[in-house]
């Protein structure tokens, strides 16, 4: 069984191919994306082509001698007329293969929006956005994500953004750099559905921690840097495909709260610990505002594979439990509900399972490719199986 879904993964690698990326010109932004040298030294590449498989094109680190971990670092000092002119002007091209490229950018620290698309709203039982911290380190763009059976794995295609300075109460947006890239906001729907506070959505429970295992957040192979980025980010598309079907497809002017609305939100929290994450306080961000690097994850459009459960199963699922006398073996009839819920869920096609292709992408932003793979089996489980 495991070499039929090792099979699987690998066709649908290669079936799943994803096309040429439409990148943006250099007169409406500046593209980058990093890898890192033989000598260790992280570079950051003015990427001026993308064929779905590698990116080429200028080698920023070198020409202007900055080799900074985070890329909108590099073009501290230029403008952006500056800057196109440079990369124009230099002949050297360098080419990298996606697996070669790091993470667009680090850290395992990000505020993060949930319920920002209306349709998902209604397809999740939700009306309203909230925040929440997704305390995990950022994977690359060429991604393997190892299945767990007690998952009920879940995909999300966003637009992140990031800034190339601590952002505060008093900062102005219009000196500030952005930069958008696509991410994947992966989600275990059974740990969320067990701990989520249905009476307090604003505490995080159970978001923070489904969304925050390790490897649940890739991020698109560059950082996409626009001359205006006011009228960039609605224009850009966002789409999710599983086995080359369509899941999630939308327009991301249509968020309900726009990207000014969502960072006045953030820092309002002033970096207080309200949330809940791993069983401990949280904040959004560390320190006095959103940090440079951090990425600010926007929310994703409908077509999860999540649906919220109706009132009518809510109510059935309580009364069984009161009949049932769940509730004399420490079980309440809201837990009851959930675990019922979920083992129903089990059932839904549309959930991830080993061998499936999920290519995440946002225009103009490139894309990432994940392949959920089988757990390997360990040597002591094969001891076990065998006796």
């Amino acid at each position: 069984m495991k070499t039929l879904w090792t099979l699987l993964g690998l066709l649908g690698g290669l079936v799943f191919q994803a096309a040429a990326a439409d990148l943006a010109p250099l007169h409406e932004a500046i593209t980058l994306a990093r890898y890192a040298s033989s000598d260790g030294r992280v570079h950051t590449l003015a990427v001026l082509q993308d064929d779905g498989q590698a990116v080429r094109g200028v080698d920023l680190s070198q020409l202007l001698n900055r080799y900074d971990t985070y890329s909108l670092d590099v073009l501290q000092g230029y403008s952006h007329d500056e800057l196109a002119h440079r990369i124009e002007a230099e002949n050297t091209r360098v080419q990298r293969a996606y697996a070669d490229l790091l993470p667009a950018v680090s850290g395992n620290h990000h505020p993060a929006l949930g319920i920002n698309y209306a349709e998902h709203g209604r397809e999740a039982g939700m009306t309203e956005p909230f925040l929440f911290p997704k305390m995990v380190a950022t994977s690359a763009a060429v991604h393997q994500l190892t299945y767990q059976p007690e998952w009920l794995l879940d995909y999300e295609v966003e637009l992140g953004v990031v800034f190339d300075r601590t952002i505060t109460a008093s900062t102005s947006l219009e000196e500030a750099r952005l930069g958008f890239l696509v991410i994947n906001d992966f989600t275990d729907r059974a740990d969320l559905m067990r701990h989520i506070d249905t009476k307090n959505l604003g505490s995080g429970a159970g978001f923070s921690d489904a969304k925050s295992l390790p490897n649940f957040f890739p991020t698109g192979p560059y950082v996409v840097v626009p001359r205006q980025w006011r009228t960039f980010w609605p224009a850009l598309q966002l789409s999710l495909t599983v086995n080359g079907q369509t899941r999630q497809q939308e327009k991301a002017d249509n968020m309900v709260w726009k990207l000014d609305k969502i960072i006045a939100e953030i820092v309002a929290t002033n970096g207080e610990k309200r949330w809940v994450s791993h069983q401990q306080s949280a904040a959004l961000f560390d320190g006095s505002g959103i940090p440079k690097g951090a990425v600010l994850l926007t929310g994703t459009p409908s077509g999860v594979a999540f649906r919220a459960p109706s009132g009518g199963f809510i109510a059935w699922a309580i009364i069984k439990s009161i009949v049932t006398f769940s509730w004399l073996r420490g079980q309440s009839p809201i837990a009851y509900m959930k675990e019922s819920f979920i083992k129903e869920q089990r059932r839904q096609p549309t959930y991830l399972k080993p061998g499936d292709v999920v290519v995440t992408s946002v225009s103009k932003l490139g894309h990432i490719k994940t392949i959920i793979q089988l757990a390997p089996v360990t040597a002591a489980a094969s001891q076990v199986k065998r006796h």
